[in-house]
């Protein structure tokens, strides 16, 4: 795997400010089957070119190398060349789509994989491609597998120019309570209630495609005693989504154990532009659910349309009995 551990498009200066300054372009892709070194390194170049309007200072050059995974080996082609623009800076950048499991700002980041092995992720290559055409708006430019950083998997890579109509994007899940495929696929409807549309489902979320970032509107809200409590506030929350123009879905009540008692926690799945952040009332408990839920229902009456609240048990450490156990208000809030 050592032997090619960089796809990777370098731009020596971002921002040429005159015709004559001249770029590197520099990338390792899969060698194409009918095609020799050196006609895939001008398909390369005429890809870029078209999308750029840019020309060639010097013709491209190519060099093979062989990767082995197992029983099968792999031609990889390195290509590199110097352009300069024909006029001015176009309008536009090199956007590259990341495959990954991993995120940096909300993007994919490559750190780690996606595809078990290099085959796999070369089977996908071309249906990926497509995509990244069909969601972006941008032709490629060059594509290929490359070892993740972290861990033994990898991940593809996708580059255009230009604008991107849509992002490729990582939404994270993060529960507490467990995670599941059930809720994978719920979460990948509400992303498509947000104009969002999911390609990939991970065991920590979904790669999406979209104009916008969406952020998580995951509510879990634990430590309910008891599932009638859990569905006095499950109204709450739909409204609470509703009013703000969130994507959602239906809200459950779910049981989990601890330490041998049962207990029940709201879940509600919504996705939006802004972020849901959650902070328990900790200066005053209450001594009973219907107690706090009243407090919690005259709150709400007078709150802001950003902000709603609810109630659960206060939180206790590991092996301290739950008999007689206070409650506490959860305020939540979307922040810009």
């Amino acid at each position: 795997m050592k032997l090619f551990i960089s796809f990777l498009c370098l731009i020596t200066k971002l921002t040429p400010a005159f015709a004559s300054e001249s770029f590197n372009y520099s990338v390792r892709v899969p060698a194409e089957p009918n095609l020799s070194c050196t006609e895939q390194s001008q398909k390369v170049a005429s890809r870029l070119i078209a999308a750029t309007a840019a020309k060639l200072v010097a013709p491209p050059t190519c060099l093979e190398s062989l990767y082995k995974e197992g029983l099968n080996s792999f031609i990889l082609r390195s290509i590199k060349f110097q352009y300069t623009w024909t006029t001015s800076v176009p309008n536009g950048r090199f956007y590259r789509a990341e495959y990954s499991s991993s995120t940096l700002g909300g993007e994919p980041s490559g750190e780690e994989g996606l595809y078990v092995s290099y085959q796999t992720c070369l089977n996908d290559l071309s249906s990926r491609q497509l995509e990244y055409t069909q969601h972006t708006g941008l032709q490629v430019i060059s594509s290929g597998c490359y070892p993740a950083t972290m861990g033994e998997q990898f991940a593809l890579r996708i580059e255009g120019f230009g604008q991107p109509k849509a992002h490729l994007l990582m939404l994270r899940l993060f529960s507490s309570i467990g995670k599941s495929s059930d809720l994978i696929d719920q979460i990948a409807l509400v992303l498509k209630q947000a104009n969002a549309t999911p390609v990939a489902k991970l065991e920590e979320g979904i790669l999406y495609y979209s104009a916008t970032e969406l952020f998580s509107q995951d509510v879990e809200l634990n430590n309910l005693a008891n599932e009638n409590e859990c569905l006095l506030q499950k109204t709450t929350l739909e409204k609470f989504y509703k009013k703000n123009d969130s994507a959602y879905g239906p809200s459950s009540c779910v049981s989990f154990t601890v330490l041998g008692q049962v207990f029940f926690a709201l879940r509600g799945i919504g996705v939006g532009n802004i972020d849901l952040m959650s902070n328990d009332y900790k200066d005053e408990d209450y001594f009973s659910f219907n107690e706090c839920f009243k407090v919690a229902n005259e709150k709400n009456a007078k709150a802001p349309s950003e902000t709603s609240y609810f109630c659960r048990m206060t939180d206790r450490p590991v092996g301290t009995s739950y008999q007689n156990e206070s409650y506490r208000l959860v305020e939540m809030t979307f922040i810009q």
